[in-house]
């Protein structure tokens, strides 16, 4: 609950932020050159589609965990999916995505892996305010998202329940240099969670809840080069019979993105995990398409 305290008032920091009173401020950018910076890898940015517009984003990461020292296990995951993003309004937009999964675990050279769909997620974007001048002023959005059961718990690709999310993004333009800030906070309850080779029949429930957070640095090179530095973390609680166990992900991720022309982008990240819950290393690819 004290997360949940503070991710709600980081929100009220954000919407209530004061501005000069009777004075409108000017966008430090027009809204094309604003848009051109919607490329991340784990974050969301705070900007939305306009009215109409389309953003498919396809994706891949590979992300591998060696063995530590006194544990007899290894383990990686690779996940492919899409994200749909489509502008019902200038300020208001639905999106959806689709991963698919693969998870491998090998302890002591005996190796077992599962392939399939993941859970997706739908959700709602809300743009709460542009950006304007002065260096404080970020664009703002909220959003809310479920979490729908499309992955095979059996085979440890699901949870075997509906989520909820609710996520923050500020974002903002100055001059060259652009600069991301996130928070969201998930629920699962009654969550069924199996282990690669377990027998799906004994599968433990357990309440979910995760509090992610993350800043990003995007440095415009060139007119079609940026180069990008994400700060990610995940908190994540799980309560179930046996009692409550935390995990801690932390990954900082260098990577840079090209833009091939104006509705083509391009880009790769490596993300390199700092805590003992963390994947070692691992290789983020995306490619987003505009209409």
């Amino acid at each position: 609950m004290a997360r949940l305290y503070w991710f709600l008032l980081t929100i009220a920091i954000l919407v209530l932020q004061p501005g000069p009173v009777g004075v409108q401020a000017e966008p430090a950018h027009d809204e094309d050159e604003a848009s051109e910076q919607q490329f991340l890898f784990f974050m969301e940015e705070a900007y939305t589609q306009e009215a109409q517009e389309v953003q498919i984003s396809l994706f891949s990461y590979f992300q591998d965990e060696q063995q530590a020292p006194g544990e007899s296990e290894s383990y990686s995951r690779w996940v492919a999916g899409a994200e749909i993003e489509y502008g019902l309004t200038d300020w208001l937009q639905i999106e959806f995505e689709a991963p698919y999964l693969h998870r491998r675990v090998d302890d002591d050279g005996d190796e077992q892996s599962e392939t399939g769909w993941g859970d997706s997620e739908i959700g709602v974007s809300a743009l709460l305010h542009r950006e304007g001048a002065a260096w404080w002023d970020a664009t703002v959005s909220v959003s809310v998202e479920a979490m729908i059961p499309t992955g095979d718990y059996r085979k440890g690709l699901g949870a075997d329940r509906t989520g909820w999310g609710l996520a923050i993004a500020a974002s903002k333009c100055l001059d060259d240099v652009v600069i991301h800030l996130g928070a969201g906070m998930e629920w699962v309850n009654d969550a069924k969670e199996v282990e690669i080779g377990d027998d799906p029949d004994n599968a433990e429930t357990s309440d979910l809840e995760e509090f992610a957070c993350g800043a990003a640095l995007v440095h415009r090179t060139t007119d079609t080069l940026e180069s990008i530095l994400e700060l990610t973390a995940e908190f994540e609680t799980e309560r179930g019979d046996d009692g409550t166990e935390h995990e801690t992900e932390v990954y900082l991720t260098p990577g840079f993105r090209y833009a091939l022309d104006d509705d083509v982008e391009i880009g790769l990240g490596l993300p390199i995990g700092l805590t003992d819950d963390a994947y070692d290393w691992g290789l983020f690819a995306r490619i987003i398409l505009e209409h």
